[in-house]
């Protein structure tokens, strides 16, 4: 009997087309999950009939949970997650599928290092009809070998600057669920989790596709959606960029992160709160961007963050 409970945290909405899918994928894993907590956000499809014909079978434990209101993917994450009773939890989106050695690799690789209390791997690309294509998760991010050993220098300085987490291929210790919740508004769920347990040294990797990640037009959230396309204009984009950075600050500082994660994000929030700032003369704010160069490149997009900022008009 194994020490440590295993969970699986799922979300669904209206998941009908895949879900047999992903289900089938987790119940074929060479170590089994001690339960699948399937939290539904008011599907109006055949989903809730797929998983209770699934619970029926008995082949691990299914606990069904069907909200009163749609409360958002993101909301209804984190009640999936804060419903699960077992020590190591991974995330499920429902309509990608798993590599059978999933649960079991990722599972031994906790239990090798204690001190990790977050993993994302990589993973495959399918299309709506389960047929793998070309490129990989870790690819379409650009997190590419010279990038790979950035981040394993220093995860939250890697980070600070780019996305590359997909939620779909986390695990996390259930400790580390206190930290994260509840997850602010104005962060992605995995993006905010990868933040967190980067501040405090305790996100890693596993450089193995164990996951088919589904690329397709009805998904929430994902390759397919631009995460930037809310934001209506570049005085919104830099205002929202220093809320984030606050809101980062805040919690890294009450969950006890490390003084040098708290010195990076301080000289990112500070970075950005000067460039909110800038003068709405393009000459005047030349003089600063310039004194910000290096910070350009370490927390931005180097010499086209440059550019926007010197020639972007008055707001």
């Amino acid at each position: 009997m194994r020490k440590h409970k295993i969970s699986v945290a799922m979300c669904t909405y209206n998941a009908d087309k895949y879900l047999d899918e992903q289900i089938s994928s987790i119940l074929s894993q060479t170590m089994l999950p001690d339960e699948i907590v399937i939290v539904d956000d008011c599907s109006y499809d055949n989903t809730n009939n797929i998983i209770e014909k699934y619970k029926a079978r008995n082949i691990a434990e299914i606990r069904h949970i069907v909200n009163d209101f749609n409360i958002g993917y993101i909301k209804n994450f984190e009640k999936a997650i804060s419903c699960c009773a077992g020590d190591i939890i991974f995330f499920s989106d429902h309509d990608d599928s798993w590599e059978s050695t999933k649960i079991e690799k990722v599972f031994n690789y906790f239990q090798s290092n204690c001190d990790i209390s977050m993993i994302f791997s990589d993973g495959k690309l399918m299309d709506g009809s389960s047929m793998v294509v070309s490129g990989t998760l870790w690819e379409r991010f650009g997190f590419i070998h010279r990038n790979q050993k950035h981040f394993n220098k220093n995860p939250l300085s890697y980070l600070l600057k780019r996305d590359t987490v997909t939620g779909a291929t986390v695990a996390i210790r259930k400790k580390l669920i206190n930290d994260v919740i509840p997850f602010p508004e104005e962060y992605v769920h995995d993006a905010w989790c990868a933040l967190i347990a980067a501040s405090k040294s305790e996100l890693s990797t596993i450089p193995e596709c164990l996951i088919n990640y589904r690329v397709h037009s009805e998904q929430q959230i994902g390759l397919n959606k631009n995460k930037k396309s809310i934001r209506r204009n570049l005085e919104q984009d830099r205002i929202l960029s220093v809320e984030k950075m606050v809101l980062l600050k805040n919690r890294a500082s009450i969950v006890g992160c490390c003084e040098k994660s708290l010195e990076q994000i301080n000289e990112k929030l500070g970075f950005y709160n000067e460039r909110k700032d800038y003068s709405k003369s393009k000459v005047q704010r030349i003089i600063p961007i310039l004194r910000n160069y290096k910070m350009y490149f370490k927390y931005a997009s180097g010499i086209l963050s440059i550019l926007k900022d010197i020639l972007r008009s008055g707001d």
